[in-house]
């Protein structure tokens, strides 16, 4: 699904105007967590004060799955299992691809068999993850969970949402305030600063402009930071890197 926002006003998002590609990994970095929130819902439930947004093909909750800490926390009662199944009764689905969503994710026979109010945040994820698997939705939301996650577990969930975007083609939108924790996994990055939206380009692109680099109050990755102090210092480019490992390399290329 192609997601159009143009000139959204809702619960102090101010005029903002974005596109998310179909088929893309597009990162929403903002330094707020609410105006993630407020986003994230207003995308999911075409919710506006003001403004259009765009869907193509048109606007269906159905074709869209949510994975958010508000969804998380309203997670109080009922069984796992039944909690996985409860919206995929209104879908096609079978007892293998049950399985293979639960082994894929992790969720142990333990999890499936507890009521939700005695799992952890982080098994709550993988709970309300399964389900929206297993509804199969085109655009899978991802709002600001990272935070509630170790590293292996963030990184398990990144090479989900990789194949689901490579084999599946969905169209995946991971939002946090922190860019470091996506910035490697994803196509393109929407860069949104105290309700405004200064940037929506390929995430290489996103860093390049100078009242973006120049303002201290915008958090940059690591890896641009660094590539860009080097150049300043040595004038050597070591051109779009992902991660600190391919820049890592980039360098060691360059000094040998």
């Amino acid at each position: 699904m192609q997601i159009r926002v143009e000139n959204l006003f809702f619960n102090g998002i101010e005029n903002v105007s974005f596109d998310i590609e179909r088929e893309k990994i597009t990162g929403i970095i903002c330094n707020n967590i609410d105006d993630l929130g407020n986003i994230n819902e207003s995308i999911y439930e075409n919710k506006k004060q003001k403004g259009i947004i765009k869907y193509i093909p048109r606007y269906n909750i159905k074709k869209m799955g949510l994975i958010s800490i508000k969804e998380i926390n309203n997670m109080i009662y009922g069984n796992s299992y039944d909690f996985i199944l409860s919206k995929s009764k209104e879908y096609k689905y079978n007892t293998d691809k049950l399985q293979e969503i639960i082994k894929i994710i992790g969720i142990t026979d333990s999890i499936l068999k507890r009521d939700i109010s005695t799992l952890s945040t982080s098994e709550k994820i993988k709970v309300l993850f399964a389900r929206v698997l297993l509804y199969n939705p085109d655009t899978i939301l991802i709002d600001n969970i990272f935070p509630e996650l170790d590293s292996k577990s963030r990184d398990k969930l990144f090479k989900i949402l990789i194949k689901l975007n490579k084999f599946e083609h969905k169209t995946i939108v991971i939002s946090t305030i922190d860019v470091d924790t996506i910035f490697e996994f994803v196509d393109n990055i929407i860069l949104i600063n105290n309700g405004v939206c200064l940037s929506c380009s390929d995430k290489y692109s996103s860093y390049e402009n100078d009242n973006i680099l120049d303002n201290d109050l915008i958090e940059k990755p690591l890896v641009v930071n660094i590539s860009n102090k080097i150049y300043e210092k040595n004038q050597i480019k070591l051109g779009k890197n992902d991660s600190i490992n391919e820049l890592i390399k980039a360098i060691y290329r360059e000094v040998r």
